[in-house]
Order: structure tokens, then sequence, then C-alpha cells
């Protein structure tokens, strides 16, 4: 089998110039941001591209390979759009980013499904918490198969399709068992550090998603990272938090 963007199976849930991971929520439904004041929006030269979580006042958590390719591109043409419910425009307050920290362990392969698939931004100045701006907390245990989760984000509605979502979106989730999720997506790879989640056909994660929340009692418990393809009652891959707790911490003690 073939991943997308590089390949055809695999769908990355990033859009736009950037390699190939995650797209819009697909069969979400609008929301608002002061419900997930922890949202953010990543954009290059004003256009979203992936979305990400405020978890202090100057750091964002991210996907790994939303911020690969960017790497090389001044952080002048990166904004984080904080306090917003839209993809674009002035609304809410833009920040710069002063540094970018991938994962050790990040190859962005795909033969790897995009392991480790974890970035932290630091801003170069502070997110001064409001109504529509603030952190959300770091999980305290491992997720639970089962248990209710809910995703945000701007990414695409209906697949295929090159355009983001101008209003943020959210749809309910599952936690699936990790058995469940190497049987559904084999022989794509998984590894102990991601965590699926499902609600059924036509609704999940898409391109313009990635590197955004999964959430759980208010925890974010996972980083939008990768789908085979969106919508088509297949899981979404996530990057568990939990299991980069300590490297998210050496991060923000540094700060």
């Amino acid at each position: 089998m073939r991943f997308a963007g590089v390949s055809c199976l695999l769908v990355a849930l990033l859009v736009g110039a950037f390699a190939a991971p995650a797209e819009k929520i697909v069969g979400g439904e609008n929301a608002n941001i002061n419900d997930y004041p922890y949202q953010v929006s990543l954009r290059k030269s004003g256009k979203h591209f992936c979305g990400g979580s405020i978890i202090s006042e100057k750091h964002i958590m991210t996907a790994a390979h939303c911020v690969r390719g960017i790497m090389a591109s001044p952080f002048s043409d990166i904004s984080v759009f904080t306090g917003t419910s839209s993809s674009s425009g002035y609304t809410g307050k833009s920040h710069r980013v002063k540094r970018a920290d991938v994962h050790p362990g990040y190859s962005g392969t795909e033969a790897s499904s995009y392991h480790n698939d974890i970035a932290i931004l630091t801003l170069t100045s502070p997110v001064k918490f409001d109504a529509v701006q603030k952190k959300i907390d770091l999980p305290t245990r491992d997720v639970i198969s089962g248990e209710s989760a809910v995703i945000t984000g701007w990414g695409i509605k209906k697949y295929p399709s090159n355009y983001v979502s101008p209003v943020l979106q959210k749809a309910a989730m599952s936690i699936i068992p990790s058995s469940r999720c190497t049987t559904r997506m084999y022989p794509l790879r998984l590894h102990g550090e991601q965590v699926c989640a499902l609600q059924r056909k036509g609704v999940g994660a898409c391109s313009g998603d990635s590197g955004g929340p999964l959430a759980v009692n208010k925890q974010v418990v996972g980083i939008a990272s990768w789908v085979v393809p969106c919508g088509e009652g297949y899981p979404d891959v996530y990057t568990k938090v939990y299991a980069y707790k300590s490297w998210i911490q050496t991060i923000l003690d540094r700060d």
C-alpha cells in the first residue's frame, strides 16, 4: 500500500506547502473558541496550515510534521493565532515564534508512521490568558479505551479538498483499543506512543487539523498526526501526549 501526499494511502493531516500529514474535521460542527480556548491556528504568510494547543503562557504544542517543513523558513513568516474561531483574518491575537523544538526521535518518514510526531513552539512573548485564550492541562494518566474525547480544528470538511474550514470545528470521538486500531490499519505500523480515536464513517480529523488537540476531560491526550483516508471509517492516529510528558516538561522548565 502507498501513502497519500507523497503516496496514495496515508493522508497526513497537514494542508498547504509543508509535507504530507492532516485536514479539516470531516463531519464536525461549528465550535466557539470560548469552549476551546486552548486551540490555536498556525499560519504562514497569513494562511492556516496546522493547529496546536496552548500548554503554557509561552508554549504551543503541535505536530513535528507541521514544524519540520518550516524550520528553514524565517520565523517572521509564521504566526500563532490565539483567541479566535476563525482560520483567517485578524480576529484574535497574533504571536511570533522564538524557537521550535522537534522531538529528536522524529524522522518524518512514512515508513515510521510519523512516530514521535510532536513539537513545542516557544513564543517571543507570553499569551495573556483570558476567556478565549487559556492553556490546556497535560494528561495526568494514560488514556483508557472507550473514553469519550473531542477533536477541534480548521481542517477540510470533505475529502478530497484543498480548502480549510473558515470556522473552528469540533467532533466527538472515542478512544479505541490499540489492538483494534492495529488490526484496522494493517499493514501500516502503529507505535505504543500513538493513540487511536474513532467515531463513525463520515466523522474525523483531516488535512489542516494536524497538530491540533484530542482532549479528554479537559486534558490534551493526543496531537493530530495522520489518518487513512479522512472520514472513511478508519481510526485517526494521534501522538500520545502522556508518553512525552518528561520531554515536554524539560522544555517548559528550560524556558
